[in-house]
């Protein structure tokens, strides 16, 4: 069996019978079927007065469950290694959030996330401003180059001020010793600190300009915020 076959395999065993979507909150019958908390309690309260499971004629009899948490934590995991694979096979990623996982290859640019062709006709997005990844990416990438050459600019006007700050401080060494050693502190350790943080955010920026377009949209609102 090829891995793409397990994980399909994988992804089959961690679906819900209801909703056929990756389980949410599991819980377990007494006849061994897993669902969804919330689907099996729509289904009992819309089709099945005598608490029937949905998927084999076996009646508990009562609301008899049991919360399946082995369960849900290997629905995350299963969900991590289809995201990598995904990645590792050059696949678009798909969305997690509907029963057909639909690729994300759209882009909310009011929301700042990817989403798929069923997100994008939901009317949480009707009147957001929807556009392809690949288009998306190359703006949001021009952005944070823009970015980055302010916050070199920045750094440069740093560097500059905290010379020009150092050589005046230095004239007056000899009569304000006392006062220029405590002001000298205070001075380089702000500019210092600012210089740190603008490094460090220019090689993060330097980083995510080198990501794969999905993997780069899917924290671009976090690299918009570190410009701003």
């Amino acid at each position: 069996m090829s891995a793409k076959s397990a994980l399909k395999k994988f992804q089959l065993e961690a679906t819900c019978y209801i909703c056929s979507g990756y389980f949410i909150d599991p819980v377990v019958l007494d006849c061994g079927h897993n669902f969804c908390h919330t689907c099996l309690f729509d289904c009992w309260r819309d089709f099945f007065k005598d608490f029937a499971c949905p998927q084999c004629p076996e009646t508990p009899g009562d609301r008899n469950i049991i919360q399946n948490k082995h369960l849900a934590g290997l629905v995350d995991l299963i969900k991590q290694l289809s995201d990598a694979f995904s990645q590792i096979a050059g696949e678009v990623p798909v969305c997690q959030q509907h029963q057909v996982q639909e690729p994300l290859k759209l882009f909310c640019k009011n929301d700042l996330i990817p989403l798929c062709s069923v997100c994008e006709q939901s009317l949480e997005h009707q009147a957001h401003v929807i556009v392809p990844v690949e288009e998306a990416a190359e703006e949001y990438k021009r952005e944070t180059k823009a970015g980055k050459k302010k916050m070199k600019e920045y750094f440069k006007k740093l560097h500059e001020f905290l010379v020009l700050q150092e050589s005046l401080l230095k004239t007056k060494f000899q009569t304000l010793l006392g006062e220029i050693r405590k002001k000298r502190s205070e001075c380089f350790a702000r500019i210092f600190k600012d210089i740190v943080s603008c490094n460090r955010i220019i090689l993060e920026l330097e980083e995510k300009c080198q990501q794969p377009v999905c993997e780069f949209l899917q924290d671009v609102k976090g690299t918009m915020e570190s410009l701003e």
